[in-house]
Formats: structure tokens, C-alpha cells, sequence
């Protein structure tokens, strides 16, 4: 079965205190939630490049304003802007498992 990397400090790490910060109670989970899900369908990269910002926002289930948790993800570095669109930051050294556990269940 397939699994993040997950700090076992992350409530209290400074990003996740600043994203709670900026958009408020419940935040913590955002995320959270797009990590599983660039873990099921980009595990190689982490990467959202084709997606929106109100995509990944839906993703993410964010019930505040459009654009206002991208701007907060981004400013606490949990997603990085590219050329292309978005992806989360240090995927591949945090997560990077991934994509060996998904070409070895393909063999």
C-alpha cells in the first residue's frame, strides 16, 4: 500500500502554522489533501502544471475565496509556481517513494 512521508511535527511546523495563519482553522488540511492526491496520479513529479488554480483549489476543498489559497500555499512554500502552472515543492525528496512503488507494482 502506497503512503506519504509525513513529518510527524507538521501541526506545528512553521509552514503549516503560517498557512493556519493566513486562511485560518482547517487549513492544515489542504495540503494534505493535495499530496494524496499528487501521490495517486503524479507520483513521479508532484507536478499540477495542466491545472488551474481553482482546480487544484477544488482539489484541495478550499471554501474561501478563489485565488486565496494558492497566493497562501505559494507564500508558505508548499506550492511552487512554474512556467507551466504548479507543483508541490520538494516533491521528489519527500515523496519520490512513490513512483518506485508505482513501476514496481506495474512489473
Amino acid at each position: 500500500m502506497p503512503f506519504l512521508n509525513f513529518d510527524l511535527d507538521y501541526f506545528d511546523h512553521r509552514k503549516t502554522r503560517r498557512l493556519i495563519g493566513l486562511l485560518g482553522r482547517g487549513a492544515a488540511e489542504l495540503p494534505i489533501r493535495i499530496w494524496c492526491y499528487c501521490g495517486k496520479h503524479h507520483a513521479e513529479s508532484g507536478s499540477l502544471a495542466s491545472y488551474s488554480a481553482q482546480e487544484i483549489e477544488s482539489i484541495a476543498g478550499w471554501w474561501g475565496k478563489e485565488n486565496e489559497m494558492m497566493e497562501a500555499m505559494e507564500k508558505v512554500e508548499f506550492l511552487q509556481k512554474t512556467e507551466n502552472g504548479w507543483k508541490v515543492k520538494n516533491w521528489k525528496e519527500i515523496n519520490g517513494h512513490l513512483a518506485a512503488f508505482k513501476k514496481r507494482a506495474m512489473k
